[in-house]
């Protein structure tokens, strides 16, 4: 789960399927990893611009459940940051795009 703010937001992103399954907003959803960072944080790490272990370790960036499963989920989901760099641009913003 990806709880965001700034604007707040929560997303869960289920890893446990394939493909993986996103929900925006879940209700009674529960995660194994809760992840807590500004909008405009998780807006970088799903470009690719932000080292999710550097933000971390700054407290930048807030982890609830286990860290090391966290690790290692952490290459496997670099693929989606081309994913979300496409729909931002087929979706009117571009401008978004660091």
């Amino acid at each position: 789960m990806v709880n965001q703010t700034d604007p707040d937001c929560q997303i869960l992103v289920d890893c446990t399927c394939d493909p993986p399954r996103v929900v925006t907003a879940p209700t009674g959803e529960t995660a194994e990893i809760e992840l807590f960072m500004s909008a405009d944080d998780a807006h970088r790490f799903w470009q690719g611009n932000l080292n999710a272990t550097i933000a971390l370790a700054k407290k930048q960036v807030k982890v609830k459940g286990p860290l090391s499963k966290l690790m290692k989920l952490l290459p496997a989901i670099q693929p989606a940051f081309p994913r979300y760099k496409a729909y931002l641009q087929e979706n009117g913003h571009a401008d978004k795009l660091q």
